[in-house]
C-alpha cells in the first residue's frame, strides 16, 4: 500500500470516528458525556493534528515524524484502549506509520497476548480502562515480566509524575496529535533500553 493510500485511509478513519463521536453526542443523556463526546469528535476531526500535546514530545525532532522510515522488519505494538473508536483509529494511525499491531480492550487481554508471543516491541495503553488493573500498573507488568517492551502511556484524566513511569517509557496527554503519538514511538524504538 503507498503512503498515499495510508494517508487516506488514516483520513477516511478519523473522518469516521469524528462522526460516531457526534453521534454518541447527540444521542446521549448525560451532560458530562455529551461534552466528553464532544471534545474527542473535535480532536479527532480534521483539526486533530494541531490539537495540543502533551510535553512528553517536546524533546523530538521533526525527523520523529510519521514519515521517519523504520527498521525492517516493521515492530510489533500491542494497542491496550477500552474504547473501541479510540483503539480502531489508533491501530490505524500505528498501521499508516509502518508498525503492525495487535489489540486488547483491557490489562487482562494485554497480558493474555503477551503470554502468547515473544515478539511485541511496544505496548501502547490508555491509563483510565476497566478490568483487574489500569493502564500504569499494566505498563509497570509488563516491565517486570517483559523488560525488553517499551511503552507509551496515555491519558486525559491522569498525568503521572516521572517517578511514576516505568523505564523505558514514556506519557502522552490526551488530546495530542497523531504525528505526536507516531514520533513518541519512533522515539522510543531509537532510545537505548535500560
Amino acid at each position: 500500500m503507498s503512503d498515499s493510500e495510508n494517508q487516506q485511509k488514516l483520513e477516511l478513519a478519523r473522518l469516521r470516528l469524528a462522526s460516531e463521536l457526534t453521534q454518541l453526542a447527540t444521542d446521549v443523556p448525560d451532560p458530562e458525556l455529551k461534552s466528553h463526546f464532544r471534545r474527542m469528535a473535535a480532536i479527532w476531526s480534521d483539526q486533530a493534528d494541531q490539537a495540543p500535546g502533551g510535553d512528553a514530545t517536546d524533546d523530538l525532532k521533526p525527523s520523529d515524524a510519521i514519515d521517519a522510515p523504520l527498521n525492517t522488519p516493521p515492530s510489533i505494538v500491542l494497542i491496550v484502549e477500552d474504547d473501541p473508536l479510540l483503539r480502531m483509529l489508533t491501530v490505524s494511525e500505528v498501521e499508516a506509520a509502518g508498525f503492525q499491531t495487535l489489540e486488547a480492550a483491557d490489562a487482562d487481554q494485554a497480558v493474555a497476548l503477551l503470554e502468547s508471543r515473544s515478539d511485541v516491541a511496544f505496548l501502547f495503553t490508555d491509563i483510565d480502562m476497566p478490568g483487574s488493573i489500569d493502564g500504569l500498573k499494566l505498563a509497570h507488568t509488563v516491565r517486570d515480566r517483559w523488560p525488553p517492551i517499551k511503552t507509551l502511556i496515555v491519558s486525559g484524566r491522569v498525568r503521572p509524575q516521572p517517578n511514576e513511569l516505568p523505564p523505558d517509557s514514556r506519557f502522552l496527554e490526551k488530546p495530542y496529535g497523531s504525528a505526536d503519538m507516531i514520533a513518541a514511538l519512533r522515539a522510543l524504538a531509537r532510545s537505548p533500553a535500560h
